[in-house]
C-alpha cells in the first residue's frame, strides 16, 4: 500500500516526500525519504506557512539525507 496525494507527495528530482498533516486549521509538513525494508526516515518538519514547500526546508532535509546515508555505512 502506498499513501498518495493529498497525502503524500514526491519532490520532484529529489529522493525525498512530503508528508501533509493538517491540524487546527495549520498545515505542517515533514520531509522523510524510503529507507531499507520498506522504513522510512523523518528528516525535517516545519509549518507551512506558503503554497510553495520553501526552499531552505528542502535544502535543510538533502543535507540531513546526506549526513544519515554518511553516517549510515
Amino acid at each position: 500500500m502506498s499513501l498518495r496525494e493529498p497525502y503524500a507527495k514526491h519532490l520532484a528530482g529529489t529522493e525525498l516526500w512530503e508528508l501533509r498533516v493538517e491540524c487546527a486549521r495549520n498545515s505542517f509538513r515533514l520531509l522523510y525519504f524510503a529507507w531499507v525494508n520498506r522504513a522510512f526516515v523523518l528528516l525535517n518538519g516545519f509549518r507551512k506557512k506558503s503554497r510553495r514547500t520553501p526552499p531552505e526546508e528542502i535544502e535543510r532535509a538533502q543535507k540531513y539525507l546526506k549526513d544519515f546515508k554518511e553516517r549510515s555505512q
